[in-house]
């Protein structure tokens, strides 16, 4: 990549890769500013598990952001929009190329994770337009000249309950409750709105650290304390405050956001999980606005219930 030209990913990529991978995952981000004097001669930082390319030019690429799919009442998935092919068109680019194999696939989840660490650093050391806006994600065999085009993650509505026009007569009430708060409250609940936001719209840790940020906003003074949340608990349920510790498990979520932000843990948070930290935060926002509730005891008094399942799902 030392010259300008067109290049095909196999002649990129380092040669161990084609013994080793069939398949490379691609993410490009635009280089805002970037100047075709600065980059016509493309610059190549080969990695352990990487490969960073920085160059003037153009690539073409499968474009997802027109697909979107619909979720029918009757269970039907149904997908609009199209895939089509797309010119990024001349200017500067960084492309982050990861190795994968299809018999034994890396977590989409973690690809994406890893070029956004690694085009975190480059911004870090260098300026916030090194990698200014993502362009797209692919995945590209080395073996042949097949391409996937990666969205963003859909979340399948079915496991919810079906909504009723009723519900916005709930709404109202909450939203009249919330608009005669002190002003101090109303806008801490509505700060812990928009991180519990932030949590459904994001998948996995980022899902779980949103809806902790959350719950803390709401409903915890201080950040290292969970005892105001076990006595809410206790008061909403009618149990006594050991039971409550250990029945909702509230410390141990604690624990698990500690070892993810303070011990840089790489936990894997399923579906369970999350589902589990949306009812916490609803049960104690119902509370907040004086409405009865009984989502998170739905599910974590049942017999059955076992918080361990949560950490090992699906």
């Amino acid at each position: 990549m030392d010259q300008p030209g067109r290049h095909s990913l196999r002649d990129t990529v380092p040669p161990h890769w084609l013994e080793a991978y069939d398949h490379a995952w691609l993410t490009l981000y635009s280089i805002a500013l970037g100047t075709e004097k600065e980059f016509r001669v493309a610059k190549r930082v080969d990695l352990s598990d990487s490969l960073i390319l920085a160059f003037w030019g153009s690539m073409t690429y499968l474009d997802a952001s027109a697909l979107s799919l619909r979720f029918t009442p009757d269970g039907d998935v149904i997908a609009q929009g199209d895939i089509s092919q797309r010119e990024s068109g001349q200017g500067a680019w960084l492309l982050v190329i990861q190795p994968c194999n299809t018999n034994s696939p890396k977590n989409e989840y973690i690809l994406k994770f890893n070029a956004s660490v690694l085009s975190s650093l480059i911004i870090s050391v260098t300026t916030r337009n090194y990698a200014y806006s993502r362009v797209f994600d692919n995945c590209i065999s080395l073996k042949s000249d097949e391409a996937t085009a990666a969205s963003g993650p859909a979340l399948g509505p079915h496991g919810f309950d079906k909504p009723l026009l009723s519900g916005l007569d709930t709404f109202q009430q909450a939203a009249a409750t919330l608009e005669q708060k002190p002003d101090a409250d109303r806008r801490r609940i509505e700060l812990s709105l928009h991180w519990y936001d932030k949590s459904l719209r994001s998948y996995g840790v980022d899902s779980f650290l949103n809806n902790w940020i959350a719950i803390e906003t709401l409903a915890m003074p201080d950040t290292s304390n969970v005892r105001p949340i076990n006595i809410r608990l206790s008061e909403i349920y009618k149990l006594p405050l050991p039971v409550v510790a250990e029945r909702f498990a509230v410390g141990r979520l604690l624990g698990l956001r500690s070892r993810i932000v303070h011990d840089g843990e790489d936990l894997t948070v399923f579906a369970p999980m999350s589902d589990y930290m949306r009812r916490l935060y609803e049960d104690l926002l119902h509370d907040v606005l004086g409405m009865t509730t009984n989502r998170l005891g739905e599910l974590a008094l049942a017999p059955s219930f076992s918080f361990e399942a949560l950490l090992g799902a699906p």
